[in-house]
């Protein structure tokens, strides 16, 4: 097994910095060299190490719960590159490592997958971990209020529901040739609505880039991977940490057909995704 002898470090959520060094275990037990303090980690879940050629690799160690890469799940030994997102038991690290090639998203678009443009728009209880005491009491008839609201008012504006395992509510629109950009300024703005009668807390952000949909068999079910919504989830844990009601990125503002009702936010870090870059809210 070979130690890994490049100059590599590893990015958790708060923007501490982990160097990757000798043979690399992460795992829920405290002799691993990157501890991951959760439950859904096994004990030794994952190892990072160089190969002959230098180049760096990770390998679960047939973990319950995987590892995953770029928003996929990896069973075998994959290689890694500058900017890829590791994500074990729940917690995403973002991989700086200069001397290695940079990560270009294509190991997130999984066979059969449509890659699209498009725009995102995340919301949820998950986001929204340190506001307990109001969702607590929700009963399971006004969750499914909220969710049902949420998506009639999505769905008047062409939005699609869409599913990603680390986001309770999260639509898409695919931006095709009859698209009204407008149509995303007034889903926020009923969106807002809604969240102001019943759920004042929760943040949002709303992002714009190619799109990686998966569309389950016979279903209608469309899951969503690849490096745009990496940067979404980002973006929507970073929103509830900040106690932000709502995130957009620069890409979104970009794209956005009434650019002047944003309001710029200090530049920030998001861990996996190298730089500094523009927030605004609305």
């Amino acid at each position: 097994m070979n130690t890994i002898d490049i100059t590599a470090w590893l990015e958790n959520a708060t923007g501490e910095r982990i160097p990757l060094e000798g043979l690399c275990s992460l795992g829920r037990d405290p002799a691993s060299r990157i501890h991951i303090h959760s439950a859904k980690a096994s004990r030794r879940h994952a190892v990072i190490r160089a190969n002959d050629r230098g180049q760096l690799q990770i390998t679960d160690l047939g973990s319950s719960n995987g590892t995953y890469v770029n928003q996929r799940r990896v069973a075998h030994q994959t290689a890694l590159h500058d900017g890829d997102i590791i994500e074990i038991g729940g917690q995403a690290f973002g991989l700086h490592a200069p001397g290695l090639p940079p990560s270009d998203g294509a190991a997130a678009a999984p066979p059969g997958a449509t890659v699209t443009e498009g725009w995102l728009f995340l919301t949820g209880t998950a986001a929204c971990a340190r506001v307990t005491s109001n969702l607590d009491e929700l009963s399971p008839k006004t969750e499914a209020g909220w969710e049902l609201d949420c998506t009639r008012a999505m769905e008047t504006h062409r939005a699609r529901r869409g599913s990603h395992r680390l986001c309770d509510l999260l639509f898409y629109w695919e931006v095709r040739e009859k698209f009204d950009p407008a149509a995303v300024r007034r889903a926020l703005l009923d969106f807002e609505r809604i969240r102001a009668r019943q759920r004042p807390h929760l943040s949002v952000v709303l992002h714009y880039g190619p799109l990686v949909l998966s569309r389950a068999p016979r279903t209608s079910s469309v899951s969503l991977t690849g490096l745009t919504i990496a940067f979404a989830v980002q973006m929507l844990k970073q929103a509830s940490e900040t106690s932000r009601r709502c995130l957009i990125s620069e890409a979104a503002r970009e794209h956005f057909d009434q650019p002047g009702l944003l309001r710029p936010l200090e530049t920030r870090t998001l861990p996996g995704f190298p730089g500094e870059h523009s927030f605004y809210s609305f």
